[in-house]
């Protein structure tokens, strides 16, 4: 499986990034349901529900919000401070079969990895090939 991520989806991501660092921030990621998915827009979890977690509240209103804006809910991001991009626990409990679950991790304010992981039935993930059009590559060597 693969999904891509526009270079505006990917500069809204680095720019909550950047306005949480050095904390963490979380949302959720919309675009179009196909082969590959491809992630046109993100926004974060405080834009749909108070609070910076995800909850089935704000997933259900991630999903009226894709409806009202013509939009496929593809899933939830979280970019974590020092951490490796691998979904834990509490992620995957959090989400839903089908859904991707994008980890972007960054240190000192640099992006160590972006990886995406689908969500099956029975807890199990696997990893989703990751399309970033070169775009995180090209926002970090400027700073």
């Amino acid at each position: 499986m693969e999904i891509s991520i526009s270079y505006e989806a990917q500069k809204m991501l680095v720019r909550k990034m950047l306005e949480r660092h050095p904390g963490t921030c979380c949302g959720f990621v919309f675009g179009r349901d196909g082969h590959p998915r491809v992630i046109t827009r993100i926004l974060e979890s405080g834009k749909l529900e108070s609070g910076e977690e995800i909850t089935p509240a704000g997933i259900l209103k991630a999903h009226r919000y894709a409806e009202e804006e013509n939009f496929d809910f593809l899933g939830t991001f979280h970019a974590v401070n020092g951490h490796r991009a691998v979904p834990s626990t509490r992620h995957l409990l959090k989400a839903l079969p089908g859904q991707s679950i994008v980890l972007l991790s960054f240190r000192k304010r640099k992006i160590t990895e972006i990886r995406s992981w689908r969500l099956h039935s029975g807890g199990r993930c696997s990893e989703e090939k990751m399309v970033t059009q070169d775009a995180l590559e090209r926002i970090f060597k400027r700073r």
